[in-house]
């Protein structure tokens, strides 16, 4: 279960200044009076790690925005096994999408994580006041389906090396465009996370990681990677 921080009331501070996703999705398009009459809407939430916000199946409710931590999405299989479909990192919005009211994805706190929770009705009212709103939840969602497209195209034709390549540099993308430190990249998923990502074997995961270190392309410490050399990274990548 998750332990409210607090609700956002009339009065007081919002705490948006100090959040890693301000400037990510739609929270950047909001003036004070606007970005005071979205957090109305929902509280604030932090999550335990490997807690879950939503399940696969379950009625829908609040919808999410990361303020911290990462969160995975992902189904279970009819053997029992998962695929992890996005990571959401501090400044995506989650568990928007629904199918007939219910979610179609596990939503998990792969680590320690915090949200800004919305109430779904409300949220939805506040989208379809704001045309700008809307438009940049049409493009966000616009922009998870290229990515899902190009998860396919990488889990479809690249080698085991390459695909962890391209995912190290696709994190580290994502870090850089939230002005998050790359050097060194902070990787805090479990290897297994990346890959039930990747589709591959946790110990082939293992083995990419460990070729790429053993040709001074990476360096590893737990849960950080250094970039060593990021053209071949790019190139093994075909980023």
């Amino acid at each position: 279960m998750p332990s409210s921080i607090g609700h956002f009331g009339t009065n007081g501070p919002l705490p948006c200044d100090r959040c890693i996703g301000k400037q990510y999705n739609v929270c950047h398009l909001l003036e004070p009076e606007r970005q005071r009459e979205l957090f109305e809407t929902g509280c604030r939430h932090r999550w335990d790690k490997r807690s879950y916000l939503f399940r696969a199946g379950s009625p829908v409710g609040a919808v999410f925005k990361v303020t911290s931590g990462i969160v995975a999405e992902s189904r279970t299989l009819a053997d029992g096994r998962r695929q992890i479909i996005a990571f959401f990192l501090p400044g995506d919005i989650c568990g928007y999408l629904e199918t007939d009211g219910r979610h179609a994805f596990d939503g998990e706190a792969i680590t320690t994580a915090e949200t800004c929770s919305f109430n779904r009705e409300r949220f939805g009212g506040f989208v379809n006041r704001n045309n700008d709103v809307a438009e940049e939840m049409r493009r966000n969602l616009a922009d998870r389906l290229k990515m899902a497209g190009a998860h396919l195209s990488v889990v479809g034709q690249l080698t085991s090396t390459e695909r962890v390549a391209n995912f190290v540099a696709m994190m580290t993308a994502a870090y850089a465009a939230r002005n998050v430190q790359t050097r060194p990249l902070p990787l805090p998923m479990k290897r297994s996370d990346i890959a039930d990502y990747l589709g591959l074997r946790l110990e082939t995961v293992s083995r990419a990681f460990s070729k790429l270190r053993q040709h001074n392309i990476i360096d590893l410490n737990e849960d950080e990677v250094l970039i060593l050399d990021q053209a071949k990274l790019n190139q093994l990548s075909n980023r």
